[in-house]
């Protein structure tokens, strides 16, 4: 009997199954290796083109851990805190904007069809 193929997936897989994202945050760990990112964001040298954990080349890639992100300590259990809370704040911003995107749109579409 031979060995079942597994399905083709493009996203993260949660119990087996498939699972919808918008968003990924990497917490890169004590060792920062990026060849599992397939996307055009690393410079010359192979590191993330990125601030502050913002990836702005591939939106909703954020990187938490990195050595120097922000500071000496952003790699460190003590620092890496200041890191996750500014870019949960960017993502929550993000989330705010397209949220309210998505209401003026729902809001114009109504309006069109009662006109």
């Amino acid at each position: 009997m031979s060995a079942p193929t597994r399905p083709s997936i493009s996203g993260p897989v949660v119990n087996g199954a498939p699972f919808p994202v918008a968003n990924v945050i990497w917490a890169t760990g004590f060792r920062q290796s990026f060849d599992w990112i397939d996307l055009p964001i690393l410079n010359e040298d192979g590191w993330p083109r990125e601030l502050r954990g913002v990836v702005e080349d591939a939106p909703g890639l954020y990187l938490c851990g990195l050595s120097f992100q922000y500071a000496f300590s952003s790699m460190l259990v003590a620092g890496v805190g200041r890191d996750a809370a500014y870019v949960a704040s960017h993502l929550s911003a993000a989330m705010d904007q397209a949220t309210s995107r998505r209401l003026v749109t729902q809001t114009e579409a109504k309006t069109a069809t009662r006109t």
